[in-house]
């Protein structure tokens, strides 16, 4: 693999971490789910912090999605 591509490829996971790690704050700022597949099985980390596997049933009112 050539040196350009290696540190194109570095640079853009770089970004796509930055971006997720983002969206997840965002989240837990607004109360809402993070959604992650473990092996295969959907996992929804609460705004507590704990993990399951039910799914949840409501999702607070925002500003971004209320129905006005």
């Amino acid at each position: 693999m050539k040196k350009e591509t290696l540190e194109f490829a570095l640079e853009m996971n770089r970004i796509f971490n930055s971006a997720v790690d983002k969206a997840q704050k965002r989240h837990r700022e607004l109360g809402i789910p993070n959604v992650y597949c473990i092996n295969g099985i959907i996992h929804y980390e609460l705004p507590s912090g704990e993990l399951t596997t039910k799914k949840p049933i409501t999702i607070p009112n925002t500003s971004q999605n209320k129905n006005e």
